[in-house]
């Protein structure tokens, strides 16, 4: 078997990197006009994306085992636009940004979101951490 590369050195090159501030800031305008409330990370606000039930498992074993380390508090929780798993808003003691998506990570959020918010964060996004929470007539279809 043979592989054929093309000629043209410009297909050769990596293509360019996404805009990931700008496709943050486009989910986060299409949300609000889709008549989502977009939940804000903050010093004492921990934003959890979890997928799948292990996801759920590992969040509640977290959360007694750490919980009171850092005053850890479920403050709500909604089934994800998706209905395969939930996002969950967990109060904390007040701590720094990259604390913050440490414990998310701990307590079994999206591993890509927790590194795109890392990602965000370096690249000058203050608090590039949300979740989008579905009107009340999705919820309860």
């Amino acid at each position: 078997m043979t592989i054929t590369l093309p000629d043209d050195p410009a297909l050769l090159s990596d293509p360019e990197p996404p805009d990931y501030a700008q496709s943050f800031q486009k989910a986060i305008d299409e949300a609000r006009l889709a008549g989502f409330e977009v939940i804000q990370s903050s010093e004492t606000r921990l934003l959890l994306d979890l997928d799948h039930e292990s996801n759920l498992k590992q969040c509640a074993m977290m959360l007694s085992r750490i919980g009171p380390l850092y005053d850890l508090k479920e403050q709500a929780r909604w089934i994800s636009k998706s209905r395969i798993g939930q996002h969950v808003v967990v109060s904390c003691k007040p701590l720094p940004f990259m604390t913050r998506v440490a414990l998310q990570a701990c307590l079994g959020s999206d591993p890509v979101r927790e590194a795109l918010a890392v990602f965000l964060f370096q690249e000058g996004t203050e608090e590039p951490s949300v979740l989008f929470k579905p009107p009340q007539k999705l919820l309860n279809p």
